[in-house]
């Protein structure tokens, strides 16, 4: 147990005793992080498009995805402020009006991945 209470005093010692830059101890000279402008949710962007197809739940805990996938198979991702409007037709085939956007999707090696198209400012239309 002494042992234990020395190696305890000499790293306190140790981290006491490490040389600061001038000012780093307040986190003086240091540029504060730059906030990024937030996303537009009230003005989506992009084209006016009306797609009919099925809504489904795809993914996993704890990024679960909501999509039309459109009659020609194609899926269209449900912009997380517009879950709402679609999630009670899960299962279902809609018709439905929106803007649509494109997120570019590269994976962590670097390849690129098809276009992730977004549906956002959904109205249902039948």
């Amino acid at each position: 147990m002494r042992n234990g209470a020395v190696l305890i005093g000499l790293l306190c010692a140790a981290a006491l005793a490490y040389p600061r830059g001038q000012g780093e101890a307040a986190g003086e000279g240091r540029e504060p992080p730059r906030a990024e402008p937030a996303p537009s949710v009230s003005a989506p962007e992009g084209p006016l498009v009306e797609i009919t197809g099925r809504v489904r739940l795809v993914g996993n805990e704890p990024f679960p995805e909501l999509v039309l996938t459109g009659e020609d198979g194609r899926d269209w991702f449900i912009a997380e402020e517009d879950r709402a409007v679609l999630s009670a037709y899960e299962q279902r085939t809609v018709t439905v009006r929106g803007r649509v956007s494109l997120r570019e999707m590269i994976l962590a090696n670097g390849q690129r991945l098809e276009s992730r198209r977004i549906l956002s400012g959904l109205t249902l239309v039948r």
